[in-house]
């Protein structure tokens, strides 16, 4: 009798599949986001988080303090709205919604039309960069960034009435409160 043994080798392993899921390019990315369009970027995430806290003031600050930056350099409200459009940093963790870009925008334009009405000019262009602020909202926000206007001057009496005036007063000698000592006293405290 013969017996014929086979012996089965295991089946081998399945080879271990790495899956590498690439991520995609960002969409025209372009070049890095400038240092003062990421404050800016960070300064309105803060604020517009904090309005109700005492962290809004600060943050809110930073805000006109870095539009101010972009301001000097002659950036123009349509470029500086391009370059945050495409600044790959959240700081709110996502990208921010179409509300919040126009909240933005109508932040950017009143710092722009103020520093325009306030006659300040770009330290870099040395004009006014207010005039780059969407039409529309030039319209809508004027009131804000105008001037009241001065007071109506104050009608002048026909007939000057004569208004005492105050003489100056010498004490009297024989005036029992300036004696001697008294006098005295008064001119050590006027020359220390």
């Amino acid at each position: 009798m013969k017996v014929k043994v086979t012996i089965k080798k295991p089946p081998p392993k399945d080879p271990e599949v790495k899956i590498k899921i690439k991520k995609p390019p960002p969409k025209d990315a372009g070049p890095p986001a400038s240092p003062t369009t990421l404050a800016i970027e960070a300064a309105f995430v803060q604020a517009a988080s904090g309005m109700n806290g005492g962290n809004y003031e600060f943050s809110l600050m930073e805000f006109v303090r870095a539009t101010r930056d972009a301001y000097d350099e002659g950036v123009m409200v349509p470029a500086l709205n391009l370059e945050l459009s495409t600044c790959q940093q959240y700081s709110a963790g996502r990208p921010l919604q179409a509300d919040e870009i126009e909240l933005r925008t109508v932040w950017l334009s009143l710092v722009y039309l103020t520093f325009e009405r306030v006659g300040y000019e770009s330290k870099r262009t040395g004009g006014f960069l207010g005039q780059s602020v969407a039409a529309d909202l030039r319209q809508k926000f004027h009131t804000f960034t105008v001037s009241a206007p001065p007071p109506p001057p104050t009608p002048m009496p026909l007939h000057p009435t004569r208004t005492p005036t105050a003489q100056p007063t010498q004490p009297s000698p024989s005036h029992p409160s300036t004696t001697s000592s008294t006098r005295r006293s008064k001119a050590s405290t006027w020359r220390s």
